[in-house]
């Protein structure tokens, strides 16, 4: 397994959201990342809502492209005529998309009427901004003992707002509750910095990262952006489209510039380290029950 998961990192890299996978729970990594198992395809009597999330990606994508570079006005696109022209993106998105076959006429229907609602928010509450980057693909090389390792990630949105660059990730589901308060946790992240992979600390490490709701994307996509050397990223937020549409920082204004920097260049490559040196070095990928193996893909081959 281990030379498999080896070959396999080097090889092809990691993104943000198998390490997030990892340090949920190794035995999902394992399954879904190494091996690429997938769960098999069914019929649901209301289709595929889960591909609806790339509808709404879409609509947005092309809404925003014609204003790349732009600065835009706080309120400048609340109005009847740019709404008019999101939602009918949103319709050919789902006109052209094969998820309008795979949904009934009701479900459809009900889900249009819902992303509509969430877009209007959305436009209410558009910040000030100038949107400079939509679905921006970056890599960076990680260096861990005589291997390197690709860490690859894609952006939804990258805006300069005042002081520099912000990451924006589109979530139509839940958000982090603690936001990034534990990146700003000195001890742990000294923790990290002195573990030893592959050893008990290690594991009781991993357990910790695992229950603290720590989100693992968002730090890891700033550091990302920050060593392609065209951006110069200060924060990052989720937008709650399943909510108000409005924009939740990772960091807010009482976090320093200072600790913000310390995240993005020192502490993300440290937990990206950390994970894969655990990785490779741990005598098993451990399965690590929680409420995530109630809707896991995996749960009947990792019970059996």
């Amino acid at each position: 397994n281990r030379a498999r998961s080896s070959g396999r990192r080097s090889r092809r890299g990691m993104t943000p959201s198998s390490v997030e996978d990892y340090l949920s729970c190794p035995k999902l990594f394992y399954f879904r990342r190494v091996l690429g198992l997938r769960a098999l395809d069914e019929v649901a009597e209301d289709g595929d809502r889960a591909r609806f999330g790339e509808v709404v990606h879409a609509a947005l994508r092309r809404f925003l492209e014609p204003r790349l570079g732009s600065p835009i006005l706080a309120g400048q696109l609340d109005n009847d005529q740019e709404r008019l022209r999101l939602h009918a993106l949103l319709s050919e998105e789902l006109t052209a998309g094969a998820l309008a076959l795979d949904l009934p006429f009701d479900a459809r229907t009900a889900l249009a009427a819902a992303a509509r609602e969430r877009f209007s928010r959305f436009l209410k509450s558009f910040p000030a901004t100038t949107v400079v980057a939509l679905e921006r693909k970056a890599e960076a090389a990680i260096a861990l003992g005589d291997i390197s390792v690709p860490l690859a990630g894609q952006f939804d949105r990258v805006d300069l707002r005042e002081g520099g660059h912000v990451v924006l990730d589109y979530k139509t589901g839940k958000v982090p509750e603690k936001g990034g308060a534990p990146w700003l946790d000195s001890a742990l992240f000294g923790r990290i910095c002195e573990c030893a992979p592959g050893g008990p600390e290690a594991e009781e490490l991993l357990a910790q990262l695992s229950d603290l709701d720590l989100d693992v994307q968002l730090p890891l996509y700033l550091h990302l952006l920050a060593v392609q050397g065209e951006f110069s990223p200060v924060n990052a937020a989720w937008v709650e489209l399943g909510k108000s549409g409005a924009e939740r920082a990772l960091f807010d204004g009482e976090v320093s510039g200072e600790a913000r920097r310390d995240v993005i260049e020192n502490r993300a490559p440290a937990l990206l380290r950390f994970a894969l040196g655990h990785m490779l070095a741990a005598p098993e990928l451990a399965a690590r029950p929680g409420r995530r193996c109630d809707w896991s893909d995996f749960a009947g081959p990792c019970l059996s």
